[in-house]
């Protein structure tokens, strides 16, 4: 990407890609610089995750041969659990009924978007408002997974 993500350090890019990881839910790993000179330091090497819980580790291990640290990160492993049972949360749609739901998405006062002059807090009243609804006609549901 050759974007620097070093704190302190933002620029357009850098923004735009930290907009773009808010926005699908990424997660940047990697806090320290990742390459480094006489002259300069940047974060422009990356690990990017949508389940950093899954992470056990991240870091930079300098390699000496180049200006370019080593990134890397240590996965979790998934050990299943004979006879665990797990909850997951599904959205259920049983009686979802499409006209209602655009109905109701037709009522939501859009125009009031315009009163926010931030992208940020426009995304955020969007999204806001869809998932409100959303959830008025497809509510969250926790449902048991595994043996018995």
């Amino acid at each position: 990407m050759n974007t620097n993500l070093l704190p302190g350090v933002a620029d357009s890019n850098s923004s735009k890609l930290i907009n773009a990881c808010e926005i699908f839910g990424l997660s940047q790993l990697i806090t320290e610089p990742t390459r480094v000179t006489a002259h300069s330091q940047s974060l422009t090497d990356l690990c990017v995750s949508n389940t950093p819980d899954k992470i056990v580790r991240s870091g930079v291990m300098p390699l000496g041969i180049s200006d370019h640290s080593l990134v890397y990160l240590i996965r979790k492993k998934h050990y299943t659990i004979p006879g665990c049972v797990k909850i997951i949360s599904t959205r259920s749609v049983k009686n979802f009924n499409k006209e209602e739901f655009l109905t109701d998405v037709e009522l939501i006062p859009w125009d009031a978007i315009s009163l926010f002059s931030d992208p940020n807090e426009m995304w955020g009243f969007w999204k806001n408002q869809f998932l409100t609804c959303i959830h008025k006609h497809g509510p969250m549901k926790s449902k048991k997974i595994g043996s018995k």
